[in-house]
């Protein structure tokens, strides 16, 4: 199944698609953050995706910790194609993935071009089918 890009994810939405998985940025501590965050954090289809020490001031990554910063990026990632190769339709929380992005830029670049080429990879790899509709007869 493909990778569906949501800008705004609401708790209606967790709620009301059950067959829905959604992949979200989550800080390692596993605190704080948005309250859709928190909400996807105790959420069976939810699929965190590690971006930082903490949601907390001064919890942003540094690249001295490249290697095994890359490796929860990559452990993480791999949860999603996991799950996205069983079949499963992702939704991929956009608006907080581009957010911790533009935070990653600043304060640990190298982090960053690694989670923008193995992200887009998964995004290329994976993308929303074209749907042709046919016009009814008439």
């Amino acid at each position: 199944m493909p990778i569906y890009f949501q800008t705004d994810v609401s708790f209606s939405d967790i709620y009301m698609n059950d067959n829905v998985w959604y992949a979200y940025p989550d800080s390692e501590d596993k605190k704080g953050g948005t309250d859709i965050i928190r909400e996807l954090r105790n959420n069976f289809s939810a699929i965190p995706i590690r971006v930082c020490k903490s949601f907390y001031e001064g919890g942003m990554w540094n690249d001295f910790d490249y290697d095994q910063k890359i490796d929860l990026l990559s452990k993480d990632l791999t949860k999603v194609q996991r799950v996205l190769t069983r079949g499963a339709l992702v939704c991929f929380y956009m608006a907080e993935w581009t957010e911790n992005l533009e935070k990653m830029k600043k304060h640990c670049p190298e982090i960053f071009n690694f989670a923008v080429e193995e992200s887009g990879a998964l995004f290329d790899a994976y993308p929303p089918k074209d749907i042709k509709l046919k016009r009814p007869d008439r």
